[in-house]
């Protein structure tokens, strides 16, 4: 029910996977409410993906990366991967 992502979902695991931030935060309307999103280009696979960022650990490692790179988010490298396969695991969101 994601019809207004830019690109299909990604679901993490536990493999940290390399990715160039492509977007800004932008808000997709999902099961009656808004989620914040961004999109990512996969370098090894070399996809474009859209990521839901609401998760408190993805947007608080986001928020960081953004303070140190002028306010923006594009044009970053990151890692990003799951801390277990937990459903509930946390995602790992590090600067490459």
């Amino acid at each position: 029910m994601m019809d207004d992502t830019n690109f299909d979902l990604i679901k993490f695991g536990t493999e940290p996977l390399k990715f160039e931030i492509i977007s800004e935060v932008y808000l997709v309307f999902s099961f009656k409410k808004y989620v914040p999103a961004i999109d990512l280009f996969e370098v090894k696979a070399k996809r474009k993906h859209s990521f839901i960022v609401g998760a408190s650990s993805v947007a608080v490692a986001l928020e960081k990366i953004r303070s140190l790179n002028d306010g923006t988010l594009a044009s970053t490298m990151v890692w990003i991967h799951r801390e277990s396969e937990d459903k509930m695991a946390k995602y790992v969101v590090e600067v490459a």
